[in-house]
C-alpha cells in the first residue's frame, strides 16, 4: 500500500477509535500518520485532539504547534489550539487562537464558541454571549453551543437558559453538561424540587466528583444570590470541595465532608441544609429547611448504598 493510501486509512481508523472512546489508539495511529506523510495537518489534528483526551494539554500543544509550523492558515489546528490553551488557563492566548481560526474561516462556529469560552474566562461577559450566540446562529443542531448559552444566562435570564439547556437536551437527551445547567436555571427560579430531581438523573448518569460538585455550586450558588458576604461563602466552598479526593467514589462521603466546613459560615437556608447533612440527627431539619436539598442528599446516599 503507498504511504499516502495507508495514512488515509489510518486517519479513518484514528477518528472512528476518538468517536469510541479510545484515544491511545487514536494518538498510536497519528503518530504513525505523520511518520508517513509528515505534511499531514490531519494527523496533526488527531494527534493533538487525542492527547488532549488523555489529559497531557501540553504534548497535545506541542503536537498541534508542530502541525501550525507547517499550516500556519490551518483553522481547525488554531480551533484546537485554543481548545489545548484553555484547558491550561492560558485564556488570553487561547482567545487569540480562537481569533486566528475564524480571522481563516469566519464562519466557524467551533472556534466562535471556543471563543466565547475564551471570552467568559477572562471576564468579558457580554462579548461571550456575543461569541456564543453567533455559534447557535451557525450551527443550531450542535447541543455544546445550546448548552454555553444557557450557561452565558444562567445568572442574568435564567428562564432564557432553561430554554436553551432544554434545547441542547433535545438534541443530546443525555447530556450530564446540559441537565446540570438546566438543574441551574430551575433552582434560580424558585422551582428546587424540579432541579434536584434534574441533578439525581444527571448523577445517575455519571455519578462522579464533578457532576455532584456542580450540583451543589448551583444549588449554593441560588441560595447565596443576596448578601455581600456572597463572594467568600462561594470560594470557601470551592476550596472546602477541592480537599477531596476526585476518585472518591462515595458522593454522599463527599456530601458530608464539606458539611462542617459549611457549618462554620452562618445562617442561609442553603449553608444550614448543607452542614445539617454532618449528622443524622439533623436530617429532620434539613428536611423542613430545604427539601429540595434532602431529596438531593438522600437519593445520594440511596446511590452510594446501592453501588457498595
Amino acid at each position: 500500500m503507498e504511504s499516502a493510501d495507508e495514512a488515509r486509512a489510518l486517519c479513518q481508523r484514528a477518528i472512528a477509535a476518538l468517536e469510541v472512546g479510545h484515544p491511545a489508539r487514536a494518538a498510536a495511529d497519528a503518530t504513525r500518520i505523520i511518520g508517513l506523510e509528515p505534511g499531514w495537518a490531519q494527523g496533526y489534528q488527531i494527534l493533538g485532539s487525542a492527547l488532549l483526551a488523555l489529559d497531557k494539554p501540553q504534548e497535545a500543544l506541542e503536537a498541534v504547534d508542530s502541525g501550525l509550523a507547517q499550516h500556519p492558515e490551518h483553522a481547525r489546528l488554531h480551533r484546537l489550539r485554543s481548545i489545548v490553551l484553555f484547558e491550561l488557563k492560558r485564556f488570553a492566548e487561547a482567545l487569540e487562537a480562537a481569533e486566528a481560526a475564524l480571522a481563516q474561516y469566519p464562519d466557524m462556529a467551533d472556534a466562535h464558541s471556543s471563543r466565547a469560552f475564551a471570552l467568559s474566562a477572562l471576564g468579558r461577559t457580554a462579548e461571550a454571549l456575543e461569541a456564543v450566540s453567533r455559534a447557535v446562529e451557525l450551527e443550531p443542531e450542535e447541543p455544546n453551543h445550546h448548552s454555553k448559552l444557557a450557561e452565558e444566562r444562567l445568572s442574568e435570564d435564567p428562564i432564557l437558559a432553561e430554554r436553551h439547556a432544554r434545547a441542547a437536551l433535545a438534541l443530546a437527551p443525555e447530556d450530564v453538561g446540559a441537565l446540570t445547567l438546566l438543574g441551574g436555571a430551575l433552582v434560580r427560579q424558585g422551582r428546587g424540587d424540579e432541579a434536584c430531581a434534574i441533578w439525581q438523573e444527571a448523577i445517575r448518569l455519571d455519578p462522579t466528583y464533578e457532576t455532584a460538585k456542580a450540583a451543589l455550586m448551583h444549588h449554593l450558588d441560588a441560595e447565596l444570590s443576596m448578601g455581600a458576604l456572597r463572594p467568600f461563602f462561594r470560594r470557601t466552598l470551592q476550596h472546602g470541595l477541592s480537599m477531596i479526593p476526585p476518585g472518591d467514589a462515595g458522593l454522599g462521603k463527599k456530601l458530608l465532608a464539606i458539611g462542617p466546613l459549611l457549618g462554620l459560615l452562618g445562617t442561609s437556608k442553603g449553608l444550614m441544609g448543607l452542614s445539617a447533612m454532618a449528622s443524622p440527627l439533623r436530617l429532620e431539619r434539613l428536611k423542613r429547611r430545604s427539601p429540595s436539598l434532602y431529596a438531593l442528599y438522600t437519593q445520594l446516599k440511596e446511590d452510594e448504598g446501592s453501588s457498595s
